[in-house]
């Protein structure tokens, strides 16, 4: 069962360059973001800031709204 096999890796070791991968893995999707917020934007390192920052202060802020709020017809 799906159960089982996850227990049973759960004590095998973590990949050696498994913070590597996350990391890259982290880059590449604040690049993907920062990309489309280049096209909706003209500073869309500042716009993520922004929205991290009200994150950090409310956490039921909605990132993903502020970031790319769905456009009426």
């Amino acid at each position: 069962s799906i159960r089982a096999s996850i227990r049973s890796d759960a004590h095998k070791p973590r990949c050696p360059n498994a913070s590597l991968i996350d990391a890259l893995m982290v880059r590449e999707v604040l690049q993907s973001v920062i990309g489309s917020l280049r096209l909706r934007c003209g500073d869309p390192v500042a716009r993520l800031t922004e929205a991290l920052d009200a994150y950090a202060l409310d956490k039921t802020f909605m990132i993903e709204d502020f970031l790319f709020p769905l456009q009426k017809a």
